[in-house]
């Protein structure tokens, strides 16, 4: 009886854990696909008529993609 207890224990311990950690990861991919979201607000309020501000957000975009700021980091 408390063998089976105990593991049932240990079970639920070991999903919250999981649970927590899937919660983490959840969190950066939300703040992650706010920031892309944010950067793109930017770069579509371009005036294709304006080859300066169209010079400009591809520069932005240049730099971010060098900066490898369009990948998923693994945080681990």
């Amino acid at each position: 009886m408390w063998t089976w207890a105990e593991e049932w224990k240990e079970k639920l311990n070991q999903a919250l854990v999981d649970w927590n950690k899937l919660r983490e990861e959840e969190t950066v991919l939300l703040s992650w696909l706010s920031s892309k979201e944010q950067t793109m607000d930017v770069i579509g309020q371009t005036d294709i008529t304006d080859d300066e501000q169209v010079k400009m957000h591809l520069n932005l975009l240049e730099v971010l993609y060098d900066n490898n700021y369009f990948s998923v980091r693994n945080e681990k």
